[in-house]
């Protein structure tokens, strides 16, 4: 949900993935550059995945104990 600046009404939004559009550990590659000391959008890396770098407080969760992760596999 967000406002449209131009027409001053909210605008409503929603999608759906498939399982096999899901990328686990990939990010969506920069597509902002420099040539020269100027600015350049790379049009033909929008749709480009790369390996991302996972973190627990990327992931939004605390990291668990290593006597927490042996008592949950008993």
């Amino acid at each position: 949900m967000g406002l449209d600046d131009t027409i001053m009404q909210t605008i409503h939004a929603r999608t759906s993935f498939l399982p096999h559009e899901v990328s686990y550990a990939k990010k969506y590659a920069d597509v902002m550059g420099q040539v020269t000391g100027r600015r350049q959008l790379e049009y033909g890396k929008l749709q480009e995945l790369v390996p991302a770098k996972l973190t627990w407080t990327a992931m939004g969760v605390e990291r668990p104990t290593e006597n927490e992760t042996l008592r949950k596999l008993g």
